[in-house]
């Protein structure tokens, strides 16, 4: 049995990590595209966080934050993934990195399509539509069979492709 096959199904290895979090009653949320639940400590570093930005506010964020912390955590995360900091961009969340990466994608020209589905997150389908008002973009809109399927996605795909050839 491989060794990541074996980690895998090793309990003791995860309840390492599941100590680190505090039990609640009830279900267990794995989906995280909201608030991801953070471990004991992740939250303590985080309150002291909270409590120094409180003590030191604007003088903090403008002095130490924009002309030092963010650079540094720019440049960190840009080793991390092997490209540029000059490539990295910091945003609040996920759902702001999808907005901007939308409404500023400069090679659009009016007439351009572009797809959505039943699927995607009422903010990428209102990003979307706002390219359609501003930039004269054509939003095409698809629903998927449900229960949806690898293969129904992969078809409903390629038959939009066909259909609008100006994707």
């Amino acid at each position: 049995m491989p060794d990541n096959t074996r980690r895998a199904r090793d309990e003791l290895f995860w309840l390492t990590f599941a100590d680190r979090y505090s039990k609640e009653p009830g279900p267990i949320n794995l989906e995280n595209g909201y608030f991801g639940r953070m471990s004991r400590t992740v939250v303590e570093e985080y309150q002291r966080n909270i409590e120094l930005i409180n003590r030191s506010n604007s003088v903090h964020v403008r002095q130490r934050f924009e002309q030092v912390e963010s650079l540094e955590i720019r440049a960190q995360l840009a080793e991390l993934i092997g490209v540029r900091a000059q490539a990295v961009a910091l945003t609040r969340n996920a759902t702001d990195a999808l907005q901007s990466l939308i409404r500023n994608y400069n090679r659009l020209q009016p007439g351009d399509q572009v797809l959505i589905c039943d699927l995607e997150y009422d903010t990428v389908k209102g990003a979307m539509r706002w390219l359609a008002r501003y930039r004269g973009v054509e939003v095409i809109e698809i629903d998927h069979q449900h229960p949806a399927s690898f293969d129904s996605l992969l078809a409903s795909y390629r038959e939009a492709f066909e259909r609008y050839p100006r994707l």
